[in-house]
């Protein structure tokens, strides 16, 4: 049977013995635990008269897991390159990563890469990679390789140049298509070098950063074609840092989630939600998590590293009590981890975070985040079938996130940033997810190509913010989602420019804004409140609503001309003009809000903006499952046979409220909480959903099997 696999990382120290290795892969196997990231995977200091130096130590403790019946990741590069694939014997200086200026990126204090465009460092890599595999393939413990653990790279060096220009050949096919879009007179491509100037098109600062994420998948997808000359059987893995979708301060590595997801055999991410005083809310962390399940291979994914305890000796802050875990875990399986992999066992004893991190001691004693560890793998073990087989229940709310328009977003702002952050797209997605979050509205991540391919059809509604760049035929393929009975709800600037950054003479969506029904005119900055309808009561007599409810718009007022006789306004702004529009079509419609409406939740929480929402949840029935209570949170993992509901209260009072099931199979139905072992009966509603009492304490979790009939 396939078991939820749940572990730490063990860095291994030059001090450590082969019995202290085992004294604790017995300890992580005491609180339940059955997978272990060995970090480094090559250990340059042991006996160099050993037959397999310098894998050794990495074969005994393949050997010792075997015992164990643990499973190993090795875990082969994890940017500390001198104790990897790079040791200081053979390291030269022009190995470094360059910087813009033409410096060698070697002045940090840690998380290093070197210039994997650069064909010495790459052959020094590849042998390095190739001879861990060749050591450690055959032995029964092994899981996999973590070839690459937080992904990066940028380097202005001439071999990566060379890659630039041959991407930038392979998008535009001519010199010419390229000078048309970028506004430059090269007359080959030899020519083009890297280059910040945007003033008569962003498209060079756009198409690089686009070459970067690019760049970033080439590279893994060689690594992993070394590892899997040798080791076909085994999977390869890569980790990003949080998400895509959710922090803008990645945006540089490059971060692009779907990519090294598509890269790899298998996708992971570091999860570090205390690392400072304010650390990533709730909301914060399901939308991490919701949008590395988005772009997972079938959804399931890793947390290859999550938060153990204070990250060094003078960060109090940071501190993790044991509650912590027991939420981010249960966050993280309900939203389709298939695996947790603690960071790290034990301590740091050097380096910059001594006496940070670790669920045992100094001594090697359990400490009490390690107690609530065992909890977790308790519950775990009791129903490993369903925690290995279980994926996210689907949400009925998709959100589109389009790589390239963040990089759209970022040129475009990235010039006025005295008046404008350039970070305006991850925080309006950030509100809007947030403002679900609050009305218990749960919802995927898709991209562009999931609309083309009408992936998207399988959910009730499509949100977009901020989408400035839209095609054609992605205009086409929104259209098709509504005209089967979807509803697309946009706010921001909406389709603005095509991909090459130019823009449509008729705003939005160019030649497709026929589907829309109003053109764009202009914008204003004042006369902001908006007046609207009850959203559950908009059906009928279009002259005849109500604006008897209030809104306020933020950043701008859109001014927007209607044209066609089927649109409905909704909402209208203080001036009269048009701020809420619903415009049908087929069977299903659009919703514009002529505002920067999730931005502005994102900046001041207005509570009108969560009225908003549940209008909407309950005009178009977009919660999964609904509690009485709001202030606890749920999510579910589901399969043929039943699913897995989380209930979090992360409030310091008990709660008690009715928890209703909604799209179930069967009315027939038995209950049980997996940390009390408690059956509990439901009751069966007029309409045929299924409620039953529910009692939780604060700052908690439950986790509740629901076991279909027959």
């Amino acid at each position: 049977m396939k078991a939820f696999k749940y572990g730490a990382v063990l860095k291994v120290q030059r001090e450590f013995t082969l019995e202290d290795i085992k004294r604790s892969l017995e300890s992580m196997k005491g609180i339940g635990m059955n997978t272990v990231v060995i970090w480094p995977a090559v250990f340059w200091w042991e006996d160099r008269t050993l037959a397999h130096y310098p894998f050794n130590t990495g074969r005994r403790i393949l050997e010792m897991a075997d015992e164990l019946e643990m499973n190993i990741i090795m875990e082969l590069e994890g940017q500390i390159t001198c104790l990897e694939y790079m040791p200081d014997f053979v390291m030269r200086p022009e190995y470094f990563a360059v910087d813009a200026d033409g410096h060698h990126l070697n002045k940090g204090t840690g998380y290093g890469y070197l210039n994997y465009s650069h064909p010495e460092v790459r052959m020094l890599l590849h042998k390095v990679f190739e001879s861990a595999v060749s050591n450690y393939k055959d032995y029964s413990s092994l899981y996999g390789y973590d070839i690459y653990n937080e992904t990066r790279f940028e380097s202005f060096d001439s071999y990566t140049l060379q890659t630039f220009r041959e991407w930038l050949k392979e998008k535009y096919g001519t010199i010419e298509a390229l000078n048309d879009a970028w506004e430059r007179t090269y007359y080959d491509w030899s020519q083009i070098q890297f280059s910040n100037w945007m003033w008569a098109s962003v498209m060079p600062v756009v198409d690089y950063n686009q070459f970067k994420k690019f760049n970033m998948g080439r590279i893994l997808r060689e690594w992993s074609a070394v590892v899997k000359a040798i080791d076909p059987h085994h999977p390869t893995i890569a980790d990003n840092v949080y998400a895509s979708v959710s922090r803008d301060e990645h945006y540089v590595l490059p971060q692009d989630d779907w990519n090294v997801a598509e890269s790899v055999d298998e996708f992971g991410i570091s999860l570090y939600p205390k690392n400072d005083a304010v650390g990533l809310t709730p909301s914060q962390r399901w939308q991490t998590l919701s949008g590395v399940h988005s772009a997972s291979r079938e959804g399931r994914f890793w947390i290859s590293e999550l938060q153990s305890h204070n990250v060094a000796m003078f960060n109090p802050f940071s501190v993790v009590k044991p509650h912590y875990l027991r939420w981010w875990c249960w966050e993280a399986i309900s939203h389709g981890a298939k695996g947790i992999i603690y960071w790290k066992w034990d301590p740091f004893t050097k380096g910059v975070q001594t006496m940070g991190r670790g669920l045992v001691d100094t001594r090697g004693n359990y400490t009490v985040r390690a107690h609530e560890v065992k909890a977790i793998a308790d519950v775990l073990a009791g129903h490993e079938r369903e925690f290995a087989e279980y994926d996210r229940e689907l949400p009925k709310v998709a959100i589109l996130y389009d790589q390239l328009n963040h990089d759209f977003t970022k040129a475009y702002s990235r010039n006025h940033g005295q008046k404008l952050s350039d970070s305006i797209l991850l925080d309006s997605l950030t509100g809007m997810y947030e403002a679900f979050w609050e009305e218990g509205v749960a919802a995927d991540y898709v991209i562009p190509r999931n609309v083309l391919s009408g992936e998207v059809n399988k959910y009730k509604a499509l949100f977009i913010t901020s989408q400035v760049n839209v095609t054609v035929e992605l205009a086409a393929a929104i259209a098709d989602f509504m005209a089967q009975g979807g509803l697309v709800v946009c706010d921001g600037r909406f389709g603005a420019v095509d991909n090459l950054g130019m823009v449509h003479t008729v705003m939005p969506l160019g030649t497709r804004n026929d589907v829309l029904g109003y053109t764009f005119e202009d914008i204003d900055p004042e006369d902001l409140n908006i007046r609207y309808t009850s959203l559950t009561s908009s059906e009928g007599n279009k002259d005849e609503l109500e604006l008897e409810l209030e809104l306020t718009g933020y950043y701008e007022r859109q001014i927007l001309a209607i044209y066609d006789s089927r649109v409905e306004v909704l909402g209208r702004f203080d001036n009269d003009d048009p701020a809420i529009i619903r415009t049908p079509h087929g069977k299903g419609a659009i919703l514009t809000l002529a505002t920067f409406m999730w931005y502005g939740y994102f900046m001041e929480k207005p509570k009108a903006v969560l009225d908003f929402v549940r209008q909407l949840a309950d005009r178009y029935a977009l919660r999964v499952h609904t509690s009485s209570r709001k202030e606890l949170k749920l999510s579910s993992l589901r399969g043929k046979d039943g699913l897995l509901l989380f209930v979090t209260n992360y409030g310091k009072e008990d709660l008690m409220a009715d928890i209703i099931l909604g799209d179930l199979d069967s009315n027939s139905c038995t209950i049980k909480h997996l940390y009390e072992g408690k059956v509990q009966e439901l009751a069966v509603e007029a309409d045929g959903k299924l409620k039953f009492a529910f009692e939780i304490s604060g700052q908690d979790v439950s986790v509740i099997k629901v076991s279909f009939a027959g």
